[in-house]
């Protein structure tokens, strides 16, 4: 059926009140903070610069380290 666009996928980030099953090995220490996660409505930039709202094709993430070690 032409017209008609595919759903979108679902999204996990690990932080201190996520959800961790029983079992979980990961500690603390690889917890995220200020996070951001965009809805498929909204204008972003896609890695070779250009602009799109939502995104087609496989997904990507944008991690950005901003500390001192």
């Amino acid at each position: 059926m032409s017209g008609f666009n595919g759903g979108g996928g679902s999204g996990y980030v690990l932080t201190a009140t996520s959800y961790k099953p029983g079992g979980y090995l990961l500690d603390s220490s690889y917890y995220m903070s200020n996070i951001e996660l965009i809805a498929g409505s909204i204008t972003i930039t896609e890695p070779d610069g250009t602009t799109q709202t939502g995104h087609s094709g496989d997904g990507y993430a944008r991690i950005t380290y901003i500390g001192s070690e």
